[in-house]
């Protein structure tokens, strides 16, 4: 999830609660997304999973210790979301650099599991409300910056493929309600929004490319465009509407949804059920 959720939550473990439906199935060029129809997937994002055993921190099933991920697969879980930062400070639980996702992506295919990987396109969290741009790339211009986040995107996928690792989806951007990589990226500081839509597009189809660019023929990687407002369907609407008209190349839909922000379950239903019959892919 966001900054907000894993910040504030101390030394937990689950920052929340992965459920991919298959919603839908056909792409924009009217072909299944790779790999075929998606399946249920149950897990949970544990980014911070290395950091707390550092800590001292125990998992118990039944009172009886055990591995975290293993007592998680025992119970059901099928895929696992981990985050990365570009340059992360290392205080707390912002550990996320490419070697600590590598090792934890490591432990995560061994337990036959699949991997969500999110890519933060930041030092930080990265959220609606905070999507810096990585220290390292601030100065670039907006030409500059296209080419490092395709660049820095497949550096991350090679790194996997070298230890053996295919993420089954892949979260380009985190919660980019407003653009990512700020303030180049951000839509609504931009001298207009349609400037706003461009810059960030641009951004979003580089980390795309980087995703696909290493991919083998027998790889069923999915790229997953990430909104914030689960229960809004307005909101999700004016999102999703803008990557279609931008022809933004995408096969998942990934939405956020924390009850105390983002209303109730009947809204969640509602969005999800207008969002897969109105976007044809799974989210």
């Amino acid at each position: 999830g966001a900054k907000r959720t894993m910040k504030h939550s101390g030394w937990r473990l689950l920052a929340g609660v992965a459920l991919l439906a298959a919603c839908g199935g056909a792409t924009d060029s009217g072909s299944p997304p790779p790999g075929g129809p998606l399946p249920l997937f149950r897990g949970a994002d544990i980014s911070a999973l290395e950091r707390i055993e550092q800590a001292g921190g125990v998992f118990r099933d039944g009172g009886a210790p055990g591995d975290a991920i293993g007592i998680l697969r025992a119970h059901g879980s099928n895929l696992f979301r981990l985050r990365v930062f570009v340059n992360p400070s290392g205080t707390e639980v912002e550990v996320n650099d490419l070697e600590y996702t590598v090792r934890m992506a490591q432990r995560v295919a061994a337990s036959g599991a699949g991997l969500l990987l999110d890519l933060h396109y930041s030092d930080t969290w990265a959220d609606p409300g905070h999507q810096l741009t990585p220290a390292a790339w601030a100065a670039l211009s907006l030409d500059s910056l296209e080419l490092q986040v395709e660049s820095y995107t497949a550096e991350v996928m090679d790194r996997l493929r070298q230890v053996g690792v295919v993420p089954e989806i892949v979260q380009v951007g985190n919660e980019v309600d407003d653009g990512m990589l700020w303030p180049l990226g951000r839509i609504s500081t931009a001298p207009d929004t349609v400037v706003g839509w461009e810059q960030f597009t641009r951004l979003l189809k580089a980390g795309i490319r980087g995703v696909r660019a290493g991919l083998l023929p027998g790889d069923s990687v999915r790229v997953m465009l990430h909104y914030s407002q689960g229960g809004s369907i307005g909101g999700t609407q004016w999102f999703f509407d803008h990557v279609e008209a931008y022809a933004v190349p995408y096969d998942l839909i990934g939405l956020s949804y924390y009850p105390w922000w983002h209303g109730t379950l009947t809204a969640l239903q509602a969005n999800l059920q207008a969002t897969a019959g109105r976007y044809g892919r799974g989210i």
